[in-house]
């Protein structure tokens, strides 16, 4: 994009900022709402070794309706596997580094404990489409990757049938 700025004394000034649009930019609310996947809804847990990749996608989670917790320990998801039965307060849907300490074998465990569990994990060094794992509720996200991709993965693995 580019500024253009006029000046003229005792008439002021004027700025005209032009951006170009965003490829990937989230749709207006009411266009989200209206997407094939019927609007968002779910309880949602976010955990990436960088913190602010895990911010963005929270914050694009939380436009499109979910109820989103971030986690920076990530001894949270193996303390979820521990627990004797699913809590109230436990995701719909699991956001991770497949390349975080430990995460790939915590999430066999926890989805051993619910099977309808969907899990997208995040892949670095490799771009590509999303994909998806049919049979395990599991999916693939590929770094980097826009908002628009981060919701159209997440569309795809909820249409996908529940395990269990």
């Amino acid at each position: 994009g580019h500024i253009t700025v006029e000046s003229e004394a005792g008439a002021g000034t004027t700025f005209r900022i032009l951006l170009p649009a965003a490829e990937g930019a989230l749709a207006p609310r009411g266009e989200a709402e209206s997407s094939e996947s019927g609007g968002a809804s779910g309880r949602v847990l976010v955990h990436d070794p960088d913190a602010q990749l895990s911010c963005m996608v929270g914050d694009t989670l939380r436009l499109e309706g979910y109820d989103v917790e971030i986690c920076f320990d990530p001894r949270r998801i193996e303390r979820m596997t521990e627990a004797a039965a699913p809590r109230t307060n436990d995701p719909d849907l699991l956001l991770t580094d497949v390349r975080s300490a430990g995460h790939v074998e915590a999430v066999r465990r926890l989805r051993l404990r619910r099977p309808s569990l969907r899990v997208l994990f995040f892949a670095s060094g490799l771009e590509g489409e999303p994909v998806i794992e049919c049979s395990r509720c599991e999916a693939v996200l590929f770094k980097p990757f826009t908002p628009a991709a981060l919701s159209l993965a997440i569309r795809r693995l909820k249409a996908q049938p529940a395990e269990g």
